[in-house]
């Protein structure tokens, strides 16, 4: 007669819920990639599914965003330029299991050490989890070195200033933060053309817009480091002209 304990079967007991991080973010990414934004992240799950497409699941793309962090803390690393400033509209929900973040450009970004991030799924997005899911693996983003350009080669030789983000660039963001002050999220917006090399009328009406953008964010807080970057591109841009010794940009300060 067997004297051992006898132990139930293991046949219904629910399946280990998991979920997979893959996407462009995960090669070898360096914060001037997530800078120029475009980047994606994709969360594949494993014996679960997200909940309901359409308003339940768009009620719960906030808190996925909330659940992507760095274990670094930088004023202007991740959690605050990345992260806190992205658009919801960038979680979209591609199947039943699978749901895909492109990631818009930040030119907050600036970090000075490399950060790791990590991405947990809250339970509220999921239709069966009883607790939030960590996705694996982790990705890691590097510090950007700058690359000065000689102006006659070697290394000795002056230095001129590194050509800055185009005006088109700069303008294109200051749309789409004008819209999403306006609108809430900065899906597609309609831009008057601005070239790269653009004439001093064109100048002058990204002048207006950032002067627009300034006025409408007078009392949204999360906005003023944004702004301030924004206005760093102009400046920037400005004295590159005038590096250039293109004197009829001298009025664009």
């Amino acid at each position: 007669m067997a004297t051992g304990r006898r132990y139930g079967s293991f046949a219904g007991r629910a399946p280990t819920i998991s979920a997979t991080l893959t996407g462009t973010i995960t090669a070898s990414i360096s914060e001037a990639d997530i800078v120029a934004g475009g980047k994606t992240l994709i969360l594949t799950l494993t014996n679960d599914t997200w909940v309901a497409a359409g308003a339940t699941f768009n009620a719960q793309r906030q808190a996925i965003l909330n659940g992507i962090t760095s274990a670094q803390a930088e004023a202007t690393g991740w959690n605050a330029a990345v992260r806190d400033l992205e658009v919801v509209g960038a979680v979209v929900r591609t199947s039943n299991t699978v749901v895909t973040i492109t990631w818009t450009a930040q030119p907050l970004y600036n970090i000075t050490a490399q950060e790791t991030i990590t991405a947990t799924i809250p339970t509220t997005a999921l239709s069966t989890a009883l607790s939030d899911v960590v996705a694996t693996p982790t990705f890691t983003i590097s510090v950007s070195t700058p690359t000065a350009v000689s102006e006659t080669g070697g290394d000795d030789a002056p230095r001129k200033h590194r050509k800055p983000k185009p005006l088109k660039d700069i303008y294109r963001d200051i749309q789409q933060t004008i819209h999403a002050l306006s609108v809430g999220e900065p899906e597609a917006v309609a831009l008057p053309s601005v070239s790269s090399d653009a004439s001093t009328v064109e100048a002058r009406q990204v002048d207006r817009a950032m002067d627009r953008l300034v006025a409408l964010a007078r009392d949204q807080r999360i906005y003023s480091e944004k702004i301030e970057q924004l206005q760093r591109d102009l400046r920037a841009y400005q004295q590159w002209l005038l590096d250039e010794d293109d004197a009829d940009w001298e009025w664009f300060l």
